[in-house]
C-alpha cells in the first residue's frame, strides 16, 4: 500500500495536509488511510475555528487506529486541512496512504442475508496447464466484485439505487464502516471504488404485493486502480 511520509517533521513539529477541490462542494463523510496519527486536527476553509459538527479532529487523546472512516453535517468547503501534531507510535515523521472526502450516496436499510450478500477478490490473469499437468498462474492483481441481493425494499430506497446506475460513475463501497474509533472498535478500512454492472434489475415485486416493496439485484465491481 503506498504511502506517503513527510521529510523533517518527527517529534512534536506539526505538519498539513490540505485538499482543494476545483470548486467549493458539499461534504459529509472521510476516510483516511494507511496513517500513523497520533493528535491532529481537521477544519475548513483555512480557518481553524471552522471545524465540522461533530468535530471530528482528534486533540485530546491520541489516535491508534491506523485506518478511520469519520461521518459529520454536510458542509460546503473550498479546502479541507488536517493538522497532525503527534504521531502513533510517538516521535515518527507523520505518514499517511490515502485521503478522500465525499458525501453519502446511500445507506442500505438492511444488511442482506450471508447467502445474499457473495463479495469475491477475484484474480486477473489466467491459469495454464502444462504438457505435464503442472500448473501455471499468471497474476497481475486481485479485484473486488459482489453480488447483492435484497427484499421487501422501499420505493425510494430503489429511486436513490437507480440514480447511481444512471449515474455510471465510481462511488465509494463501504461493506463494514465502523465510525470513528474506540478503544473496543475501529474500522478494517476495506473499501472499494465500484461501479454498478450490468442491467438494473430492481423492478419486480416482492411477494408479487405492491404494499411489500421492490426485489434487488445489483452487481458491483471494483474499478481500474492508478
Amino acid at each position: 500500500t503506498t504511502q506517503w511520509q513527510s521529510s523533517g517533521f518527527a517529534g512534536v513539529t506539526s505538519v498539513t495536509f490540505t485538499w482543494t477541490p476545483a470548486a467549493a462542494t458539499t461534504v459529509s463523510r472521510m476516510i483516511l488511510e494507511n496513517t500513523n496519527f497520533g493528535i491532529y486536527r481537521v477544519f475548513y476553509n483555512g480557518v481553524t475555528a471552522n471545524v465540522f459538527s461533530p468535530d471530528i479532529s482528534r486533540t485530546a487523546l491520541t489516535n491508534t487506529a491506523t485506518h478511520l472512516y469519520l461521518e459529520f453535517a454536510t458542509q460546503t468547503v473550498s479546502s479541507v486541512t488536517l493538522q497532525v501534531d503527534t504521531t502513533n507510535p510517538a516521535g515518527r515523521e507523520k505518514a499517511l496512504g490515502e485521503w478522500w472526502m465525499g458525501t453519502e450516496w446511500i445507506e442500505l436499510p438492511d444488511n442482506p442475508a450471508h447467502t445474499n450478500y457473495e463479495p469475491v477478490l477475484y484474480k486477473k490473469g489466467p491459469d495454464y496447464e502444462m504438457s505435464d499437468g503442472g500448473m501455471v498462474s499468471i497474476f497481475i492483481a486481485n479485484m473486488f466484485k459482489a453480488g447483492i441481493q435484497l427484499s421487501y425494499v422501499a420505493t425510494t430506497t430503489v429511486n436513490t439505487l437507480q440514480n447511481i446506475y444512471n449515474d455510471r460513475s465510481p462511488f465509494a463501497f463501504l461493506p463494514f464502516p465502523v465510525i470513528g474509533y474506540t478503544s473496543s472498535s475501529q474500522w478494517d478500512g476495506r473499501w472499494y471504488e465500484c461501479i454498478m454492472l450490468g442491467n438494473f434489475d430492481m423492478m419486480r415485486l416482492s411477494s408479487d404485493t405492491p404494499d411489500n416493496g421492490l426485489e434487488v439485484n445489483m452487481q458491483i465491481a471494483e474499478t481500474p486502480r492508478p
